[in-house]
């Protein structure tokens, strides 16, 4: 991992069908504990080797609560702070954000 990465609170781990493994951390220590800074999520491949953070200071990532990879490699993530719920897309960005009052389309592939 870079020197300027740390791990903090682990509230998630995920793993995508390319066995990439995503880590919801809430070690970001540039802001308050409870604030757009805090939470991190973390991509490292199948070796280990850290990839890269996926949304970085993204204004939802407040106090992350979930991560999960569908069968599609889509990311979601859970955030209890501002409480919102997110998916990435493979290529990057958000394909949903809404706010977590309102339930994920979790329709299974295909439907």
């Amino acid at each position: 991992m870079p020197r300027d990465l740390h791990f903090g609170e682990v509230t998630g781990v995920a793993v995508n069908s390319k066995g990439h493994v995503f880590v919801l951390s809430r070690g970001n220590t540039s802001g308050p504990a409870y604030a757009a800074a805090a939470t991190q999520l973390l991509e490292f491949d199948r070796d280990g080797k850290f990839v890269r953070e996926i949304g970085k200071n993204l204004y939802a990532w407040s106090f992350g609560h979930t991560v999960r990879a569908d069968s599609r490699d889509n990311i979601w993530v859970t955030d209890k702070g501002s409480t919102w719920w997110l998916s990435s897309v493979r290529r990057g960005g958000w394909r949903w954000c809404s706010a977590a009052s309102r339930k994920p389309p979790m329709k299974k592939p295909g439907r």
